[in-house]
Formats: structure tokens, sequence, C-alpha cells
């Protein structure tokens, strides 16, 4: 699989002092930003397990926010497992709880509750919001924990997103509507920058590896590769990879123009600047293969700068 992607054959080079380097500052992940709703996990009601909460969504920020993960306050006890899933909808929520065809599944994830009114934390799959509005439901098969309106809690704001809150049913996308109620979260999310894409054409045993929206900075680059798959996406330990015996490879990997496993955002005309790729018939080899990439990036003085989203690719 490594020969096919890098005809060059480049051999694990890199002095251990970068591998141990490299090696603390991924497992240390990526610091995300938050929003949290007005009744900061001080509820006063609830709804039943497998119910929705619904509210607004308009992000600000030009280039979209990356979706991490949340916080919810969940009516099933301490140590029970909760599973979430999030919906969005372009638009509003409003008028459109009841009509589940009208909405997308953008995100699920477990968590263990925490208890009542507390944050219980819910590692996503990622997803990303670009700028404008949508309307977003989370579904807790734990239950929901939520907030009755008061008009002076149903709206949060800050530089890239703002909430407006919201509405609940016991039944998602079923049933009576509640209103006003407001879901007790947060939202953790990422600047929409390093957007990593992995493709194929039909039929064909070529691959395109595109990187695009580079963080501003963007200094020495590594793409890392991981076999071990057995995860869901983006839900491994070290950048959201389960690492392997090709991710230390690839860190090992000698720095060269366009190298796709080790490069500089700041060249011109080759990778990230332009996709890598490889013609149909390089990676036969890998046919039937799946693995996980991720990019990350140092700073020209550096230091860890940020990451890309995770892909999944299974090679035809």
């Amino acid at each position: 699989m490594r020969s096919a992607i890098c005809a060059e054959g480049l051999r694990f080079r890199a002095p251990l002092a970068l591998l141990l380097g490299a090696c603390i500052v991924l497992a240390g992940g990526v610091s995300a930003q938050s929003i949290t709703t007005p009744p900061n996990f001080v509820s006063n009601n609830g709804g039943s397990p497998g119910g929705g909460v619904y509210f607004d969504v308009v992000v600000l920020s030009g280039g979209g926010l990356n979706i991490t993960s949340l916080d919810t306050n969940c009516s099933a006890a301490a140590g029970v497992a909760v599973n979430i899933d999030v919906y969005t909808i372009p638009g509003t929520s409003v008028g459109n709880e009841t009509n589940m065809a009208l909405w997308t599944l953008v995100g699920s994830g477990t968590g263990t509750s925490l208890g009542v009114n507390m944050p219980t934390p819910v590692d996503t799959s990622d997803f990303v919001l670009t700028a404008g509005s949508y309307g977003m439901a989370i579904v807790n098969f734990g239950g929901h924990r939520y907030t009755n309106g008061t008009g002076a809690n149903q709206a949060v704001a800050n530089a890239e997103m703002s909430l407006a809150l919201g509405t609940a049913s016991n039944v998602a996308f079923s049933g009576g509507i509640f209103s006003p109620r407001i879901w007790n979260g947060t939202l953790y999310y990422a600047p929409n920058a390093n957007i990593l894409s992995a493709t194929q054409t039909a039929g064909q045993t070529d691959l395109t590896i595109t990187l695009d929206m580079l963080s501003p900075g963007a200094g020495m680059g590594w793409t890392l590769v991981s076999a071990n798959t057995t995860l869901g996406v983006a839900e491994g330990p070290v950048l959201g990879l389960m690492p392997d015996f090709n991710t230390f490879w690839a860190l090992g990997v000698p720095y060269a123009p366009g190298n796709v496993f080790h490069f500089n955002g700041g060249d011109a005309g080759v990778f990230p600047d332009v996709p890598f790729q490889v013609g149909n018939g390089g990676m036969a080899t890998a046919s039937g293969q799946t693995i996980d990439l991720v990019c990350f990036f140092l700073d020209n003085s550096l230091n860890f700068l940020a990451a890309s989203n995770v892909v999944r690719i299974t090679f035809n």
C-alpha cells in the first residue's frame, strides 16, 4: 500500500527524538472552541428516552465550522451508556419538528451519563456546517433533561455562531411539540480548515488526495496513515487514528516538495497546493484495503498548529 502511494519507496529514517516528540504532541489532540446554552445544565423539565430537542444555529464564521463533540444533560442515571444522534435541516427547525423527511443525520456518538444536571460528554462523529442558518435536532436515547424557556434564556451567541432555542418532543420528529424548551448542552467545534479528501474514480484503481483551506502559518506537515480501522471514523486516540506501523512509518518519511507524506504548507505548485494523484492502476495492489488518513501541521516555529479531518477510504 505505501509503495503504491509513494513510488519513491522512501525508508523509515526519522530520528527517535522526532518520533517521540510527535507522539507526545499528537496524543494531546487539538483544543476545541465551544458554546454553551444559557441554562448551564440547570434543568427543570425533561423528556422520554428517544425524544428530541430542536433549536436553530447560525454559523457566522465565513469558512464554516467543524462540529466535533457535545455535552448534554441526561435523564439516565450516572454510569449508564447513552446514544446520541444529531440531525440538521437547512433554514430553521421551527415548524419542521415533525417532518423527519426534511432532516439529515449528520453525526452520532455514545457517552456515559454523568447523571442529571451534569454535562455528559459525547464524542460524536464530526460534521461540517458551512456559513448560514440551520435547524438542529439532538435525539437522546437516554432521555433529555432540559429547561423551560423564559425569553431570557433562549439565545446565546459568540463570534463564530449563534443559537436560538428551542422546542422538544417525547418522540423524535413525532407527536406533540413542547415550546419553549431549552436544550442543556455545549457544542464543541473548530474552524472548518485543513479539509482532507481521498477519492477514486468509479471502477478505477487511481487515487486523488486533496487538502484545502490550510490554516494560516502552516509549515511542515505530515499525512498519517493507519490500516487499523477497528474503531469508527475519527474515534482513534491519535488525531482520530488508531495508529499502526504505517502511522510511524509516515512520521519517518523525509521532507520533499510535493511528498504527500511529508510536505510544507507553503510550497507552491505541489501538494498540498495542488492535489496529489496516482494514475489508474497505481493502487491496484491496495484493492480491497481500508485505511484512515489524517494530516497535521507545525507552524514555522515547529509548534503544533492544526490537524485535518480524518478520511476513511476502501480502495477499488
